[in-house]
């Protein structure tokens, strides 16, 4: 089967949860003998439009444009550029079936057209759904039309991926889409063998991803603060960054906790292997890739309880992992424990 994937951005050149997750699944079913080809951004630095990694034929149909505000939002020009030139597809190679990237929703106009016209099904992946007073916080007085383009992509796809049963609640009862359009497709992850001799624990705390303010790095911060001996590793990038290293300086942290930036999966196994118990304060997860991650390499994880955290869905409190509120206290009492 031909697959097309319309997304803005993918590995390696992107680092975070839905890359991870789009590339396992792409790679899957490349080694099955589907023929995936996404259609995205010109990210690599070759000047070639059109290479193939992993089995996969990763396409540009756009220059590379930031996707971030300097405040860690998503570009309102970037998903502009990518919507308008998600028109290519009307005169793309061949596919059987298209899924979109649900993020940033604009390229869904083109790929209704594009499949309409050419009589071919398209799905779409969905990691999380924003309610309309989350759309006003993000975009302000644009918030509603965010939302609206959020319920057109939803309910115009012939089937919705879910990656956790959060979402799929949130597609159909907020964006009224059809529930039997909607399929919960949990995700997995590849990892290496572990090590023999399994490599030594050196780190009490993990942080991996991106460095966002809902991911709330500061409450673990502030935490390693009240736990005298315990040591941290924040891997990932993001706006965050410079105030999380400032706060862990102002907290006494830094012979104590080390920044670093993810250098591809294998040394982030390494480094979670090395760890004790991976920590994600996040509020906002569609899914929780870090947590499954952390899992596949045998380490317990930490997550907190709120109403948009689907990695909930991942642990067990005691079992195999912890549960905690979104307070440094609560944090540094179960990582006590």
């Amino acid at each position: 089967m031909r697959i097309a994937v319309l997304s803005d951005a993918i590995l390696p050149y992107h680092h975070g949860g839905k890359e991870t997750l789009q590339h396992e699944r792409a790679i899957r079913l490349a080694r099955r003998g589907h023929r995936v080809r996404i259609h995205t951004m010109h990210w690599w630095p070759e000047p070639e439009p059109e290479i193939e990694r992993d089995g996969i034929v990763l396409h540009a149909i756009a220059s590379k444009v930031r996707m971030y505000t300097a405040g860690g939002r998503r570009s309102i020009w970037e998903s502009v550029v990518l919507g308008v030139a998600s028109l290519r597809l009307l005169w793309s190679a061949p596919f059987d079936i298209l899924d979109v990237d649900q993020f940033p929703f604009t390229p869904f106009f083109a790929a209704v057209i594009a499949c309409r016209l050419r009589r071919r099904p398209l799905t779409a992946t969905w990691y999380e759904v924003w309610d309309r007073a989350y759309w006003r916080r993000y975009l302000g007085w644009l918030g509603p039309i965010g939302f609206w383009m959020q319920r057109f992509g939803a309910r115009h796809a012939d089937l919705v991926f879910a990656d956790s049963a959060l979402t799929a609640t949130r597609l159909t009862s907020w964006l009224g889409v059809d529930p039997g359009k909607v399929i919960v497709l949990s995700p997995g992850v590849t990892v290496d063998p572990a090590p023999d001799p399994a490599p030594p624990k050196v780190v009490d705390c993990i942080f991996v991803g991106r460095l966002l303010p809902h991911k709330h790095v500061d409450v673990l911060l502030e935490a390693l603060a009240q736990l005298p001996q315990a040591t941290g590793l924040i891997v990932g990038n993001g706006p965050e960054k410079p105030r999380l290293m400032a706060l862990a300086d102002h907290l006494g942290l830094g012979d104590r906790v080390r920044f670093e930036t993810a250098d591809g999966h294998q040394a982030l196994q390494a480094r979670l292997r090395s760890s004790r118990l991976l920590v994600s304060p996040s509020t906002r997860e569609g899914f929780g890739v870090a947590v499954l991650e952390a899992q596949a390499c045998g380490l317990p994880a930490l997550v907190v309880r709120h109403k948009d955290n689907a990695a909930l869905e991942l642990v067990r409190d005691g079992e195999n992992g912890l549960i905690a509120e979104l307070d440094a206290k609560a944090v540094a009492a179960r990582i006590r424990a």
